[in-house]
Parts: C-alpha cells; sequence; structure tokens
C-alpha cells in the first residue's frame, strides 16, 4: 500500500509539473498574443497617426488657398473705403460751397440794395433837377 502512495504522489507530483508547464505555457501564449496585438495595433496606429498627418495637411492647403481669396477682399474692401472717404469729402466740400454762396447772398443783397439806394438818389437827385 506504501508503495501505492507513493506511486500517486509522484504522478500527482507528476501532474502538478505538468499543470505547471500548461500554466507557463499559457502565459507564454498570452503573452504572444499580447505581443501580435501590439504588432497589429502599431499600423493601425501609424495609419490613424498618417490620417492625422494628411488631414493637417489638407488644412494648411486650404488655408493657403484662401489667403489670396482673403487679400483680394482686403483690397476689395480698401477700395470700397477709399470710396466712401471720397464720397464724404465730395459732401464736405459740397456743404463748404453751400456755406460760402449762403455767406456771398448776404454781400449781393447789400450791393443790390446799394444800387437801389444810388438808384434813388440819382433819382431824386433827377426830380430835384427838373423842379428847380
Amino acid at each position: 500500500m506504501a508503495a501505492l502512495v507513493a506511486e500517486v504522489a509522484a504522478l500527482l507530483a507528476e501532474l502538478l509539473a505538468l499543470v505547471a508547464e500548461v500554466e507557463a505555457a499559457e502565459a507564454e501564449l498570452l503573452a504572444s498574443v499580447a505581443a501580435v496585438e501590439a504588432v497589429d495595433a502599431e499600423p493601425e496606429a501609424a495609419v490613424a497617426l498618417e490620417a492625422a498627418l494628411v488631414a493637417e495637411v489638407d488644412a494648411s492647403l486650404a488655408l493657403v488657398v484662401a489667403i489670396p481669396a482673403c487679400v483680394v477682399a482686403v483690397v476689395a474692401d480698401v477700395a470700397a473705403l477709399v470710396e466712401l472717404v471720397a464720397a464724404f469729402v465730395a459732401e464736405v466740400e459740397a456743404a463748404e460751397a453751400e456755406e460760402l454762396a449762403e455767406v456771398a447772398l448776404p454781400d449781393a443783397a447789400v450791393a443790390e440794395l446799394a444800387a437801389l439806394v444810388a438808384d434813388v438818389a440819382a433819382a431824386v437827385a433827377l426830380f430835384e433837377a427838373l423842379v428847380a
């Protein structure tokens, strides 16, 4: 019986050693799977990074393409501003001319009144000469 117990114990020890080997093999397999997944993930990450870089380059190119249109818009805005300033200057000059004309009107009225007074004085003088 002792021999049978010893044989069972030896078989049990051998079984435990085999279980340990299987566990070690399983751990190795899991490590290999993880390594394969990491290698598989690297190209995916590289592809994602490349796609992000391509998108960034596309966005930069879009900005570069948009720059001339922006310059044209700024030039058009400046031209419109110059036209507005010219129109404003013309309005100011017209207002100044109108004010000068308004100032000249009283002077012209005074001159016309002086001419009328001179005409009346001449008429009075002529009347006095005729009466005398």
